[in-house]
């Protein structure tokens, strides 16, 4: 686990909000997972178009939102076309095996607050412009998630045999 993830735990444990700065993937197993991850993301063309730049331009968090051990990833994107005047896409990862599976997405100014609230069990997580919330398999902006759970409390109502959003 990095020194970023012990540190957030310890902040969020003592309920304070934790600023993390995005730096550079601190090993080749990270760098290799997160561009992987950012290929489901960004689709065939992108990925094998920006491959190389976005290797140049990938920088990380790590950080343990759920408390599990395990820590999540935020990957930024510094290059050209993910980059705008409100910041630099970001993208919330969970890792499944040794690959990375996206759970949110995000944009960011180089660095993400990690709250002391959760939701069912997950960090909330802050930038700039938006506050992500996790309604149960993935992270949604505050509208997206009153909305989420309003479609969510509709389906249980109505007896869905599983339920799409998850424990």
């Amino acid at each position: 686990m990095s020194v970023l993830a012990v540190l957030a735990l310890a902040a969020c444990a003592g309920e304070t909000i934790q600023t993390l700065q995005f730096t550079s993937p601190q090993s080749q197993d990270v760098t290799d997972a997160a561009i992987q991850g950012l290929g489901q993301i960004l689709g065939d063309y992108d990925f094998d178009h920006f491959r190389d730049r976005l290797r140049r331009g990938l920088e990380v968090v790590e950080v343990d939102l759920d408390e599990d051990g395990m820590p999540e990833i935020i990957v930024s994107l510094s290059v050209g076309e993910h980059c705008g005047s409100a910041g630099c896409a970001a993208y919330v990862m969970k890792r499944h095996g040794d690959r990375l599976l996206p759970i949110g997405e995000m944009v960011t100014q180089g660095e993400v607050e990690v709250l002391p609230e959760r939701d069912k069990g997950y960090h909330r997580l802050r930038s700039p412009y938006v506050t992500l919330f996790w309604a149960g398999r993935e992270y949604f902006e505050e509208d997206w998630y009153r909305e989420a759970k309003a479609k969510c409390r509709l389906r249980s109502h109505f007896g869905y045999p599983q339920d799409p959003c998850g424990p």
